[in-house]
């Protein structure tokens, strides 16, 4: 169930909603999105009403789309800490000691502490496609903040 301030706060977004006007902006998702996808105009239109609604001006914009791209994606914006409370339990599934980051699932933990990024080093051939493999972990110390290296591959005869 949701808190009463939770509550609260989207009454008061679904009004200014309901109030507000369309944007050029959402005009130009509208438009530009319906020529390549029709079915999540409607949803990205949406969107794109929440984000005028809060008055994000030519500089704080790109700030502000920057960090929710970030998030959408489930990457984190700040650093990892390591903290025990980032961690989840990953045992069962992994059939070993092990937990994974909360904040960011492509980083684990084993049980001697040892922290490594499953994604640090993705492999990419020449025709773009790309893949992760053990040579993909890379060791992690804290703060952290999760990046990967693009490593091209040469085909091998």
């Amino acid at each position: 169930m949701t808190n009463k301030s939770e509550l609260a706060e989207r009454i008061s977004l679904a009004w200014r909603i309901l109030r507000g006007k369309d944007t050029p902006l959402v005009r130009h998702v509208r438009r530009e999105v319906g020529m390549v996808d029709t079915d999540v105009v409607q949803n990205l239109v949406n969107v794109t009403r929440v984000f005028c609604l809060e008055g994000y001006s030519g500089g704080a914009a790109p700030v502000a789309i920057s960090m929710l791209s970030k998030v959408l994606a489930w990457e984190p914006i700040a650093p990892l800490t390591g903290d025990d409370d980032e961690w989840n339990d990953v045992s069962a599934f992994s059939g070993r000691p092990l937990w994974q980051n909360k904040r960011c699932s492509r980083v684990f933990k084993e049980a001697d502490g040892t922290c490594f990024d499953v994604q640090g080093i993705v492999f990419v051939d020449k025709s773009g496609a790309s893949w992760t493999s053990r040579e993909s972990c890379v060791p992690v110390t804290f703060p952290y903040h999760p990046k990967t290296e693009y490593v091209r591959v040469e085909e091998q005869s």
